[in-house]
C-alpha cells in the first residue's frame, strides 16, 4: 500500500450490512514536526458496505474515517470497559503460567496481576463515581472523587501512591487464602509483598496497554504522539542516510543473534538467552537514537525510516508490554522455595 494508506493502523474492517455508513471527518492534532501545511491528500475507501479506518493530512492535522461513525470524543470516551482489561490479563497471565509452570507463576500472581489490570487505576474512577452518589452540594465530595481520578488513574503514580500498601493487602491475603483452601498455590508458598509490588506495577501499565490505544476515540495523549512520530507529508522521500543506518542496525540484530545462538557453543542456553536480550536492547536503544535525532534534532526534520511511526512504536511497546510482562517474570518464584521471602503452608 502507498504513501499514507500505509498508515492505516487497524486491519480489520468493519461492516454489519451492504449499506455503506456514514463517514464524519474527526481531527487528531499532531505536532507541527510531524505535518506540514504544504500537501493534502484525500484518500477515503469504502467497498462492499466496509470503512475502513484511513488517515488523511491536511493543513497540520490528521483526520480518520470511521465507520460506523464514533460519537463525538469526550475526555475518556471509549475507554476499554472492566471485561477487555480481565480478559487481556488473565489470559497473559494464564500463558505464563504454562510457560513457566504453576510452581513459578500460579493462580496467585494471575489473581494480583488481573485484579490491577482489572480494577487497579480506575480506583480513582470508582471514587468519583461512588461521589456522584452524594448530594449535589457536597462539593468538597465532588472535588475528591475528581482528585482522585487524576491523581490515581495513571500508569506510574498509582503504584508510585498505592503499591506499598496495596502490597502489603495482597500478600496478607495471598496467606489467607492458602491457609483458608480457596485458592491453591503449587508451591505451597504465599506471595511476598516484593512480588505483589511488581505484579501491581504490571497491571498498572497493561491495563494503560489498552486505555492508551482504544480511549478517547482514538485521541489519547499518547496515539497522538506515536501518530506523530510518522512522516505525514505525503510520500517519503528516499533518505540515503536511513538506508544505510537502518540497514546495518538490522543486519547486526540478526547476525548477532545468529552468532549468539550458534550450534557450537558451550554456554548454557540461559547465558544465550540473556546475551540476545542485551544484543536487542542495545539495537533498540541505538535505533530509537537515530529516529529521534533526525525527528527533534534535525532542522527540518526529515523521515527517520521512511514513512513509519517506528520510534513512537518502539517506545510504547517498550513501557507497556514488554515492561509488565518483564516485572511478571521477576514476580516468579525461584526453584529453591526454601529462599523465598514468603511464608511457607504447607
Amino acid at each position: 500500500m502507498l504513501g499514507h494508506q500505509r498508515f492505516a493502523l487497524f486491519g480489520f474492517v468493519w461492516g454489519c450490512s451492504s449499506e455503506v455508513k456514514p463517514i464524519t471527518e474527526t481531527t487528531w492534532h499532531l505536532p507541527p514536526l510531524a505535518v506540514k501545511p504544504h500537501e493534502k491528500s484525500n484518500a477515503e475507501e469504502q467497498t462492499n458496505g466496509k470503512t475502513h479506518l484511513l488517515l488523511r493530512v491536511g493543513h497540520g492535522a490528521v483526520a480518520g474515517a470511521f465507520g460506523p461513525t464514533p460519537p463525538e470524543a469526550t475526555d475518556r470516551s471509549g475507554m476499554p470497559g472492566p471485561g477487555a482489561h480481565l480478559l487481556y490479563a488473565l489470559s497473559g497471565g494464564a500463558a505464563l503460567s504454562r510457560l513457566a509452570g504453576a510452581r513459578r507463576f500460579g493462580p496467585h500472581h494471575c489473581a494480583v496481576y488481573a485484579a490491577n489490570a482489572f480494577l487497579g487505576p480506575d480506583l480513582g474512577s470508582f471514587a468519583e463515581w461512588l461521589a456522584s452518589f452524594l448530594p449535589s452540594s457536597s462539593a468538597a465530595a465532588a472535588a475528591v472523587g475528581d482528585l482522585a481520578m487524576g491523581v490515581v488513574h495513571h500508569p506510574f503514580y498509582y503504584p508510585l501512591l498505592l503499591g506499598v500498601p496495596l502490597a502489603c493487602l495482597y500478600a496478607w491475603l495471598s496467606r489467607r487464602l492458602i491457609r483458608a483452601g480457596v485458592l491453591d498455590e503449587p508451591s505451597g508458598v504465599a506471595l511476598s509483598r516484593g512480588q505483589c509490588f511488581y505484579l501491581i506495577t504490571a497491571g498498572s501499565l497493561s491495563h494503560f496497554f489498552l486505555d492508551h490505544l482504544f480511549e478517547e476515540n482514538g485521541h489519547s495523549t499518547m496515539y497522538t504522539w506515536i501518530l506523530s512520530t510518522g512522516w505525514w507529508v505525503g510520500r517519503a522521500p528516499i533518505n540515503p542516510d536511513a538506508v544505510i543506518i537502518v540497514g546495518l542496525l538490522c543486519i547486526c540484530l540478526v547476525l548477532g543473534f545468529v552468532y549468539i545462538n550458534r550450534v557450537k557453543h558451550e554456554k548454557s542456553s540461559t547465558q544465550k538467552s540473556n546475551q540476545s536480550f542485551f544484543l536487542i536492547v542495545v539495537i533498540a536503544i541505538l535505533y530509537c537514537m537515530w529516529c529521534a535525532s533526525q525527528i527533534y534534532l534535525r532542522n527540518p526534520p526529515q523521515p527517520a525510516i521512511g514513512e513509519e511511526a517506528d520510534l513512537g512504536v518502539i517506545i510504547f511497546l517498550a513501557i507497556y508490554l514488554f515492561l509488565p510482562h518483564g516485572l511478571c517474570a521477576l514476580s516468579m518464584n525461584q526453584n529453591d522455595y526454601a529462599e523465598l521471602e514468603g511464608i511457607q503452608l504447607r
